[in-house]
């Protein structure tokens, strides 16, 4: 009980002074290692975080609304407001970003279709995950429910352990990439 009174404290921390946590890292990481052959590893994965721009801009800016409100925290915001530009972003800069990637083993020869893919899957991972965890999150929009809040006590123990635990997974997972593609060249 004294560790999830103590990653409630932790997470009420997080949600008010630092939006920006590396648990939507985990989750993505499994999805974009397990789908590397289809979508962009780099797009999946900034588009993980991206939906955290929301929080990030209120509290620095002392804006009026909701941290998880409708305009990034919902499917068709994070659709047309992040994976759509995020796209293009990542399209325009793949040669830097296959720069960045290389020294990690990770060559991709990204298309536009998976770039999209990859962005599409990052921001709804995020969504679904945040969906669990906050009353003030629509990821339906316009829908005002969210029917996959958990009616959990335990539930942001369960979330940030089940992310901790999928980051551990990936990296297990990067480890036999590597092994696979250093056995397999002659």
């Amino acid at each position: 009980m004294q560790a999830a009174t103590t990653l409630l404290t932790l997470h009420k921390h997080s949600v008010y002074c630092m939006p920006f946590t590396p648990f939507h890292l985990g989750p993505a990481s499994v999805l974009a290692l397990a789908l590397l052959r289809y979508v962009s590893l780099p797009a999946l994965l900034l588009g993980s975080i991206a939906p955290d721009i929301q929080p990030l801009l209120i509290m620095f800016f002392n804006l009026p609304g909701t941290l998880h409100g409708p305009i990034l925290h919902s499917l068709i915001g994070s659709t047309l407001l992040l994976a759509l530009p995020l796209t293009a972003l990542v399209f325009i800069l793949k040669k830097p970003i296959q720069n960045i990637t290389s020294p990690l083993k990770l060559n991709q020869k990204p298309t536009f279709p998976s770039i999209l893919a990859g962005a599409l899957i990052g921001v709804y991972s995020h969504i679904l995950l945040d969906a669990y965890l906050y009353i003030d999150i629509q990821p339906f929009y316009p829908l005002n429910v969210n029917p996959l809040l958990s009616q959990s006590t335990n539930r942001y123990l369960e979330m940030y352990t089940a992310c901790t635990i999928s980051f551990i997974v990936a990296l297990l997972m990067y480890g036999f990439y590597l092994w696979k593609k250093h056995n397999s060249t002659p």
